[in-house]
């Protein structure tokens, strides 16, 4: 099959540690194995261990060198510019501020499709900045004007389509993993506990993702309130903080919560693959705005096992073994990791292989990258 797509704009905020730059990553990378052309525009750039991702596959960086949130007109300028030089089949945005852009991009590239990235659900929540809500607005306000949109969950589809956004522009492709580089590791788990200090009896649950309200910090550590007068040998790692502030934050919700002595809060890691075979536990604790969480995918992956809250696609993601709970429900949480933290070995080691055998059939990086191809090859042919 020929492709007409072969040069490609991926245009994201960052190439932070994030689940959707992890993505915009994998998905660059994937063109490029294919004999596709992508280049990767950043809003704000730094070293990273995603920009050395892709520096090591050879994809091109493009520094749109935005100074802030009110730069906007020169910004908007370099970002023209850009796309006339390059002028690229597809723009590809991940989130509202990217998507729009992809949009502005058209104007030095007008036979460039724009292809929007949908991520969350429940998007502009209250508990986002008025920025953050604002762009959302604007999103919504120009819906049809990109030639397809892709969501990484149906949760998130609905809800568009629900809000206004065009049907038949919002197709879904759901996060791709790499199964290479998450997998089960005995030695990998030796050494990071013997890292954080841990011992090999521990029992060890965590969150892992970015200090935000909707990641529901609170609930989490109040569920494990409840649970370590059951366990005693518990272990609590909230893994994800990137300033100051949020470490306090949430060490301020462990100490309320009766876990200051057993808690470690630990910084955002560009190796997570590392971490996830030391855990026995990954909860998502989430009240709202998860679309395919990629921290279940990889802890699946990596076979850990898992509890959700009832958010996003969290119940496609774990299949039907998973254990779902309802969002803001510390007690119903605590009863769901007691379940599973108290099943025997062999019940352990027998989920963990299900698990890691159902992401690799329904969320490989291949799939992912594959069928994001078919659907922007045929919106360029039908255009």
């Amino acid at each position: 099959m020929s492709h007409p797509t072969r040069n490609v704009l991926l245009v994201t905020r960052t190439l932070g540690l994030g689940g959707t730059e992890r993505q915009v990553v994998a998905l660059a990378k994937g063109l490029a194995r294919r004999g596709f052309a992508p280049t990767v525009a950043v809003f704000y750039d730094a070293p990273t261990a995603r920009r050395e991702e892709l520096e090591q596959a050879s994809v091109p960086i493009a520094d749109l060198g935005k100074r802030g949130r009110f730069d906007v007109l020169m910004f908007a300028v370099r970002a023209v510019r850009l796309a006339r030089s390059l002028r690229p089949t597809a723009i590809y945005g991940f989130l509202a501020g990217p998507n729009l852009v992809a949009l502005t991009m058209r104007l030095g590239s007008p036979r460039s499709r724009a292809v929007w990235g949908i991520r969350s659900t429940k998007l502009g929540a209250g508990d986002s900045g008025w920025w953050t809500r604002l762009v959302d607005w604007a999103q919504a306000r120009v819906a049809r004007l990109p030639s397809l949109i892709i969501s990484n969950s149906s949760a998130a589809r609905d809800e568009v389509v629900a809000r206004g956004y065009p049907a038949e522009l919002v197709a879904v492709v759901p996060n791709g993993v790499d199964l290479d580089r998450f997998r089960p590791d005995e030695g990998r788990r030796d050494c990071t506990r013997s890292l954080f200090g841990i011992g090999a009896h521990a029992v060890v649950v965590a969150i892992v993702g970015r200090v935000h309200p909707m990641k529901d910090h609170e609930t989490f550590l109040r569920a494990m309130g409840l649970l370590r007068h059951r366990i005693p040998e518990l272990s609590v790692w909230c893994i994800g903080h990137e300033s100051a502030d949020e470490r306090m934050l949430v060490e301020q919700l462990a100490a309320s919560a009766g876990v200051t002595d057993v808690t470690l809060v630990i910084p955002a890691q560009g190796e997570i693959e590392a971490v996830y075979p030391a855990l026995d536990l990954l909860v998502s604790a989430s009240s709202h705005a998860e679309g395919t969480s990629n921290v279940l995918l990889e802890a699946r992956a990596s076979g850990v096992r898992c509890v959700a809250t009832r958010v996003g696609d969290s119940a496609v993601v774990l299949g039907p073994d998973g254990v779902l709970v309802d969002p803001k429900d510390p007690t119903a949480l605590a009863e769901a990791c007691f379940s599973l933290l108290s099943q025997s070995r062999e019940e352990r080691d027998a989920a963990a292989a299900r698990a890691r055998a159902d992401v690799g059939a329904r969320f490989g990086d291949d799939r992912m990258v594959d069928d994001t191809i078919v659907l922007i090859d045929r919106r360029v042919q039908c255009a």
